[in-house]
């Protein structure tokens, strides 16, 4: 018991220096989904090392999915990537509880099916944009004080953007027709992000919407 306490120990300050680099050379969503995996490993909490592996890839999968679902538009790449490692996932636990099937181990004991329970959630998510809803609601105070400082015509300072409002990064804000649109992100001529419009709709914009929820919509703009 000794011997696995020390083994631990010393994987765990070894994960914690490599996540120190990962945090410096890659993005945080990045750098948290290595250092999961580097963590669970380091417990060793599976005999199993396909269990352990497989343990530590779905909740490091699982956090980058709840990290892309509350962006305002899902980048078609990522979005990709989630859903192929998502099938190797789902792979991966068919053809162990296969092999568990046709030969059973007194070590199996009664194992909770996360990657199962990991896909259906990742499900919801999609169906009900749930997570971006409650990045939304945290942000809202500080949105709401931005839209404030805008309306009594305070001048953009280019050089501070990027810059944080709430738990979202904006490169662009501007006032249109009485509404306010703050650009969280794109690609080339290609961008999106979040507007305040309180009556309807403006007409005089190339823009496509999608509400959220009461006047804050997603807006997106295609080249």
């Amino acid at each position: 018991m000794k011997e696995r306490a020390r083994t631990i120990v010393g994987n765990l300050a070894v994960a914690c220096l490599v996540m120190v680099v990962c945090f410096a050379v890659f993005n945080a969503v990045f750098a948290g989904m290595l250092s999961i995996i580097l963590l669970t490993v380091a417990v060793e909490p599976f005999r199993s090392r396909w269990d352990t592996w497989e343990v530590a890839t779905t909740l490091a999968w699982l956090f980058g999915v709840i990290v892309m679902y509350t962006n305002v538009l899902v980048d078609g790449l990522v979005f990709l990537f989630f859903l192929s490692t998502g099938v190797l996932l789902g792979i991966s636990w068919l053809f162990r509880d296969l092999i568990r099937a046709t030969r059973p181990s007194k070590h199996d004991g009664v194992r909770f099916p996360l990657v199962p329970a990991a896909l259906l959630l990742a499900w919801i998510l999609f169906q009900t944009d749930v997570d971006l809803r409650v990045r939304l609601a945290l942000s809202e105070p500080a949105l709401r004080a931005d839209l404030r400082r805008i309306r009594v015509g305070h001048k953009e300072d280019h050089r501070i953007f990027p810059r944080r409002v709430g738990l979202f990064w904006t490169d662009h804000v501007e006032e249109n027709q009485g509404c306010v649109f703050w650009t969280t992100g794109g690609f080339f001529m290609n961008y999106h992000g979040l507007a305040y419009i309180p009556g309807d709709l403006p007409t005089k914009t190339s823009y496509d919407f999608r509400q959220i929820r009461g006047p804050w919509w997603a807006f997106e703009f295609d080249f």
